[in-house]
Formats: structure tokens, sequence, C-alpha cells
């Protein structure tokens, strides 16, 4: 399947890109194998009329998956395929903390020790009287009891540095912190995984479920299984907009995945299995095969204990954060 760019009908705008850290320049897997998403993004803002870009991150954050730079961030790389000059600045004052924080602290050494290339060793300044503080692991099944109860637990998080340690974090905390019992219950907090432009979401701006999007299970109304693939028909609303609430059919498979989401290519044996199982008919259009809600079903993953890469930009009163296991290799 190929695509192509829309048109910009924009004129005298600037576009604003906060987090482009996380702009891959790479090919895009599934459909998209030619494509460039940061080329692909330059190249539809600069054909509207006197149109421009800002492009806003941290180079100390996280690149995009399987990058080791953000070439987002690169001025003289944007510039060689722009052909035409861009203006970099760096932003150094902190205003959203303390300026004796140790958190502050913390991080502006991990960041000199990235901008001088210094990994061998990694120290975190810890405090009983701070907020930043080592976690005993004989305390620590009575802390995300105390993170996952009480009035907002969506304002806690478990930051880790894999989807399988944030498999295993998420299974624990709902078996042994919320007494979950079923893969799916009211109640569950999870996080859409890859964007969704199916499903209209009423009263909101944004017209789409985006990857990171963060939604609280209202209601299970129904869980079906076609073939290897199982779904679950649900109420949900926004953990940060309670207030909007809307069906939608994700896709159950997800939520234990171990990479980042459920590729195309294995979501390519859907129509076959939809079509043996009578939900789709052979003879229909391949439009219209498109157009069925489970083709769009949406990818969530239990949303307790995430990873690096998908809390980068979220804010959380209470997070905990797992190093995990270093080996050389890394």
């Amino acid at each position: 399947m190929q695509f192509t760019l829309a048109p910009n009908k924009h004129t005298h705008t600037l576009f604003v890109v906060d987090e482009a850290s996380m702009i891959g320049e790479g090919n895009l897997d599934e459909g998209f194998s030619s494509r460039s998403l940061l080329k692909d993004l330059c190249e539809y803002v600069y054909s509207g009329e006197r149109c421009r870009l800002i492009l806003i991150g941290d180079d100390a954050q996280l690149p995009p998956v399987g990058m080791e730079q953000s070439p987002a961030l690169d001025a003289e790389f944007v510039s060689s395929f722009l052909h035409g000059p861009v203006y970099q600045s760096v932003l150094t004052q902190v205003v959203r903390q303390s300026s004796s924080s140790l958190i502050l602290k913390n991080a502006t050494r991990l960041r000199d020790q990235i901008r001088e290339g210094e990994f061998s060793d990694l120290q975190i300044e810890v405090s009983r009287s701070e907020a930043c503080r080592n976690v005993d692991p004989y305390d620590m099944e009575d802390l995300l009891s105390q993170f996952f109860h009480g009035d907002s637990p969506h304002e806690s998080v478990i930051i880790c540095r894999s989807n399988k340690d944030a498999n295993q974090f998420n299974l624990q905390v709902r078996a042994r912190i919320l007494q979950r019992e079923d893969e799916l219950e009211a109640g569950d907090r999870l996080m859409i995984v890859k964007n969704n432009y199916h499903w209209k979401i009423p009263g909101r701006r944004q017209s789409f479920l985006a990857n990171g999007d963060m939604v609280s299970v209202e209601r299970v109304h129904a869980i079906r299984t076609f073939g290897p693939f199982k779904f679950a028909e649900v109420q949900v609303s926004f953990t940060d907009d309670p207030e909007t609430s809307f069906e939608l059919i994700i896709l159950l498979n997800t939520l234990q995945y171990e990479g980042p989401s459920i590729p195309g290519r294995e979501l390519l044996r859907l129509r076959e299995v939809l079509i043996d199982e009578g939900v789709v008919d052979s003879n229909d259009p391949e439009e219209k095969f498109y157009q069925n809600p489970y083709f769009h079903a949406a990818q969530v993953k239990y949303a307790y204990a995430v990873t690096c890469h998908k809390s980068q930009g979220g804010q959380w009163k209470r997070v905990m954060l797992y190093q995990g296991y270093f080996i050389e290799e890394m």
C-alpha cells in the first residue's frame, strides 16, 4: 500500500512540534516502507505558502526507537535536506523544579554525563528526607499499594527500561495490589500504543486516539475471540478527562505483547480470520473490510507500569523508577 502526503492548505502558519527527539528519520514499517517521518513532516510544512516549523525537544531524552541520536534535533542534518538555513537555540533556565531539588540535581548530573559520553559510573543521589529515595524490595508492595489505591491512582506510575519489565509489573500490580482476576475489568488503566484514526471521540478537539493516550475502562460489554485474535468491546474515558466517555473495541493481544505494539504484518491475517468466522463476507470489496471496527481495534497495554519511551513527555506526582539489570552491551 502506497501513501502520499496530504496537501498543506495552511498559509503564513507556524507549526510547533514538541517532543521532537522522538521523530525518526529512518524508513517506517507497516506500509510506509519508503517514507521518513522527519522528511515527510518538513516537506508537508514547507509545501504550504510561507509556512515555518519549530522543532522542540531535549537532546538528553530518548531518541527514536532503534536510533542512537535524535535526527530532528541535529540542525546540520535537517539543513542538509531542507537546503536552507536552520537556526538552533538552547534553553537552560529550569522553571518547573526548585533549584535545590534533588531530582533536578540528579537530572543535571545525568545530562552532563550524556554530554561528555561518560556512562561507566551511573550514580543517583538519594535521601530519606527528599522526594528522591531508594526503595527497599521488602517495602515495594506497601509502596505500590499506596501508589494505586486512594483518590488519585492515575497520578502514579512505574517506569521501566523494557516492555518485558513493564509487563511483569503490570501483571503483579493487577493481581497483588488491585486483586484483579479477569484479563480486563472496569477500573483498569490502559495506554493507547498506536495511533488510531477510526474511533470518533465526542466533544474532543483531538479527533483520534494518539499513541500514549491514557484511558480508564468504565465497563466491559463483551469479549470476542476470532482465531488467535481476542477483542473487548468496552466503554472508556480519558484519565485526564473522565467526563469524556466513549465506546471502543480494543485488541487484547497487545496487553502482554513484548514489543511496543503488534506490527501490521501480523495483523494481515485478521481479514482471513474474520472471513472464516463469518464476521465479514469474502465477496465484500477490500474497502469494506478496512471499515470493519475489528480491523480498527485499538492496540492497548496496561498502564500501571510503562517503558521509558512511553513515559517521555508525561507527568505524574509519584514515580517509581525500576532500573533493571544492566550488562556491558547496554
